[in-house]
């Protein structure tokens, strides 16, 4: 008898689940997996036929993508907003790139990326899903898809589809985190899965790195030393994660020891070493106790709010701790109380808690940018760990409930999976795409489609992109770049920041003399002595732009 056909031994969560045959039926879990890989189809589906452009960092993310496996292919990540002026360095590593690779290849840019954004969610999401329904019965995989339905659905729509490498982690790293309770009850065949995961995470962005190893490495620990789960090959699973870990880690590795100069990972270390202006114990809580906040779950604004996490906005130190302290009360006694009847449930409790001081310490050693604030970006991992932390609570309150009621509450699943379909069908219908974006992409789109065209004469040509203008801080000079060097021009590029952005092999040349640079607003200069306007466009939320080619610009 399975424990589904057993009511008196639900949810204990005291062994490892073997996913059984359901009579030809779909499990509840695998209908709401296939209700979110569907969203995600819709949600892409739906940005395209809208004229999805992929902006700023997305556009550089897609132009490093189509540079993977030519002369210059990254060997590193994006380059870092930590970067000083002295110091510039780069996100660890390009596995985002080697991702999106193929779908740029075959869709362009703009399509490019969405899609391959969307195949990592879509992935990611059956992915949890399945690790869930491998932890515990049907209604602990459903309890689990449902805290997963509402990160999705704070996330929104449009993110389900962003190449943006902090937004494509989100679901990617709650994955994570169910691999590693999986690896941290014994099951060690899930181990090489976690560090590919947990590769991919920490290389895509630098808020990642401690946090995950953290987990990663507790989940060993506990998995090693007193495992739940005994059917493994340990040996095996090891040394394949091993070969995974050293497949992914080649790249950076190389060029730390064969780069021009200090190597990303030095680099890293020395900006380490200076952390500057920092965040602090007292923000940590407060960043934590803002995610608390109602108005955060009933109506999320994911990209729009938390542009800095220090704002008044935010809950107090004072009050921040007592929230702080509240929620943790309650979880350590739900721990505690469940922890011997539901050991399996306890590990992510342990894993949970790990997380949470790796996070405090990641607050603290992130730098506050400008020295104004923390930006949301750094800290997306928050969000899976309060869901997780809410899914754990839930699954050690229903343990705590008299079994004949459990047994009872069956005939509730059915309701509780319209319910989750029907925020799903509520998450596709609200369209909450950031203001910024939707201000831009006409104009963005315009630019560069105007830059496409003239650059078929400039093909096979090497010209200057300068990011030394007014235009610097604003999209055009990053989808000009993108669209010129898609058409075969050879883009290059002066200011240190943007040679580790787009590529040592990408540094201009003292003999580089014609030059491209957008100015906003003011006239731009007349069309003579080669001189060409190669896009113009005068309606853009910052007046007139034009991207002028200047052949004796330097």
């Amino acid at each position: 008898m399975t424990r589904e056909q057993n009511p008196s031994a639900a949810l204990a969560l005291t062994e490892l689940d073997i996913p059984r045959s359901s009579g030809g039926r779909p499990s509840r879990s695998r209908v709401v997996a296939v209700a979110t890989v569907a969203l995600v189809v819709v949600a892409t589906g739906r940005g395209l036929l809208d004229g999805y452009v992929a902006l700023r960092d997305r556009a550089m993310i897609a132009m490093r993508a189509r540079d993977v496996l030519t002369e210059h292919h990254p060997l590193v990540g994006m380059a870092s907003s930590g970067s000083t002026p002295e110091l510039a360095f780069n996100h660890l590593g390009p596995l985002l790139f080697d991702v999106l690779a193929l779908p740029v290849r075959l869709f362009g840019d703009n399509a490019g990326a969405a899609v391959g954004a969307a195949l990592v969610n879509a992935v990611a999401l059956w992915g949890l899903i399945r690790a869930a329904r491998r932890i515990g019965d049907e209604r602990a995989a459903l309890v689990v898809a449902a805290g997963v339905v509402m990160l999705v659905w704070i996330m929104g729509a449009e993110t389900l589809y962003d190449a943006w490498n902090p937004n494509v982690l989100v679901l990617p790293f709650t994955w994570f985190v169910l691999c590693a309770w999986l690896v941290a009850c014994g099951r060690m065949r899930e181990l090489p899965l976690a560090v590919g995961i947990a590769s991919f995470c920490m290389q895509t962005h630098l808020g990642f790195p401690i946090i995950v190893t953290a987990i990663l490495l507790a989940a060993l620990a506990f998995g090693l030393a007193r495992p739940i789960d005994r059917r493994n090959d340990v040996g095996r699973s090891v040394l394949i994660a091993c070969a995974v870990g050293v497949l992914a880690w080649a790249q950076p590795v190389w060029e730390q020891f064969t780069s021009d100069g200090r190597g990303n990972i030095s680099r890293l270390l020395d900006a380490g070493s200076d952390a500057g202006v920092a965040g602090s114990p007292s923000l940590a809580a407060r960043v934590f106790a803002d995610v608390f906040s109602p108005s955060r779950w009933v109506s999320p604004r994911f990209e729009q709010d938390w542009s800095y996490l220090d704002e008044g906005s935010m809950p107090g130190p004072l009050l921040a701790g007592v929230i702080v302290a509240v929620v943790l009360g309650i979880g350590v006694g739900l721990a505690i109380a469940v922890a011997p009847r539901a050991p399996i449930l306890g590990r992510l409790w342990l894993l949970l808690a790990v997380g949470v001081a790796a996070g405090v310490v990641t607050v603290m050693r992130l730098p506050l940018q400008f020295g104004a604030g923390l930006p949301a970006y750094y800290v997306r991992w928050i969000w899976p760990l309060v869901v997780l932390y809410l899914i754990v609570a839930a699954l050690s309150a229903a343990t705590l409930v008299p079994r004949s009621l459990l047994g009872r509450g069956r005939a509730l699943l059915p309701i509780g999976v319209v319910a989750v379909v029907l925020v799903l069908i509520a998450t596709a219908v609200d369209v909450r795409q950031p203001e910024t974006r939707a201000r831009y992409e006409d104009a963005v789109r315009s630019v560069r489609d105007q830059v496409g065209d003239s650059a078929q004469q400039l093909a096979g040509t090497r010209v200057v992109v300068r990011f030394d203008t007014l235009a610097w801080y604003l999209p055009y000079p990053y989808e000009t770049s993108a669209a010129l060097e898609q058409h075969g021009v050879d883009v290059v590029v002066v200011e240190e920041f943007m040679v580790r952005q787009y590529g040592p092999d990408r540094r201009a040349r003292a003999d580089d003399a014609a030059t491209v640079y957008a100015t906003v607003g003011a006239a731009p200069p007349p069309e003579r002595d080669g001189v060409r306007h190669l896009a113009r466009v005068r309606r853009t939320p910052d007046g007139q732009v034009t991207i002028v080619y200047d052949p004796n610009g330097r």
